[in-house]
């Protein structure tokens, strides 16, 4: 490392930091506070090496990967095209979300460039902006939280496989002193979460995302599920990891409800489960709003 305190910053828009063959992407390591520093429109990043060796195998740390800031809006990080993901890990945060419309998607966040080895960011995620979304990911092995959503309304955190972090998958709470909570419309739907330190998802205060509390699972059996949820909503049911606090992480999706207009919801899976698994879920109302994960049930 020979730090620049900011190693790219885009303060006009439509431009691309990297790209889609090989050979296009950067290595932007080693800088103090900034790797990459987005305040414009309409920017993509893909095929990045962000705070480690050309080859993501060891980390060459910035302080902030990629910082989306306030005045930002509609940019990508990754695509869903194949060779766009980048590995954005080795950094104290990998990437930080002021700004509003991003797209975090297809990336490698605290892992090398397979995804099944460490080289952790001190936090994968921080979104501070609104209506960010977050899908298609591996975010494994930061020392604290995959995602921390703090300060922000209406993101969306779909699809993404977050495990082995060392303290929450995904946080909801105030990351920053004076940063407002979710209120809001944080939607947490189909990902897959184990071996986090702490809890799958964990909220912070009471009040965030509304309230709205996880289902209660009353029977469970190896091929259905029988429960009650906030009324209407949308109820995903999951095999657990055995967390043992009891409130386990949802490791693999097996069914998808509606509940009914008194909470009542029933759901078969496409496939009996084993003797030895135990369910849990969550609930996402109609206004994006999901809970944490309900009590295991065996």
């Amino acid at each position: 490392a020979r730090e620049n305190v900011v190693g790219i910053h885009l303060s006009g828009g439509s431009n691309w930091v990297g790209g889609l063959s090989a050979g296009q992407g950067n290595t932007i390591s080693g800088n103090a506070q900034t790797g990459l520093w987005i305040n414009s429109f309409n920017n993509v990043v893909a095929g990045n090496r962000i705070g480690t060796n050309a080859a993501a195998t060891a980390a060459i740390p910035n302080g902030v990967g990629i910082l989306v800031d306030r005045d930002a809006s509609a940019n990508d990080i990754g695509l869903d095209l194949p060779g766009s993901e980048n590995v954005i890990s080795g950094n104290v945060t990998g990437i930080r979300v002021r700004g509003e419309r991003t797209s975090i998607v297809g990336n490698r966040i605290g892992t090398d460039a397979s995804g099944l080895a460490a080289v952790p960011n001190q936090t994968g995620i921080i979104l501070l902006g609104t209506l960010n979304e977050v899908e298609d990911n591996w975010i494994g092995f930061n020392t604290t939280h995959g995602i921390w959503v703090a300060g922000t309304d209406m993101a969306s955190l779909y699809t993404n496989t977050i495990y082995h972090n060392g303290q929450d998958g995904i946080r909801l709470g105030d990351a920053e002193s004076g940063s407002a909570l979710p209120t809001s419309g944080v939607m947490i739907r189909r990902n897959t979460l184990f071996e986090n330190g702490g809890l799958g998802i964990r909220f912070d205060t009471p009040g965030v995302n509304s309230g709205i509390v996880p289902p209660v699972l009353t029977y469970v059996t190896r091929t259905a599920a029988v429960g009650t949820a906030c009324p209407s909503c949308r109820v995903e049911l999951f095999i657990s990891d055995h967390d043992p606090s009891g409130f386990g992480e949802g490791k693999t999706l097996v069914a998808s409800v509606l509940a009914s207009a008194d909470g009542a919801f029933s759901a078969t899976y496409p496939e009996a489960l084993t003797y030895c698994h135990s369910i849990t879920a969550t609930a996402t109302d109609n206004d994006r709003n999901t809970s944490e994960f309900a009590r295991n049930v065996d």
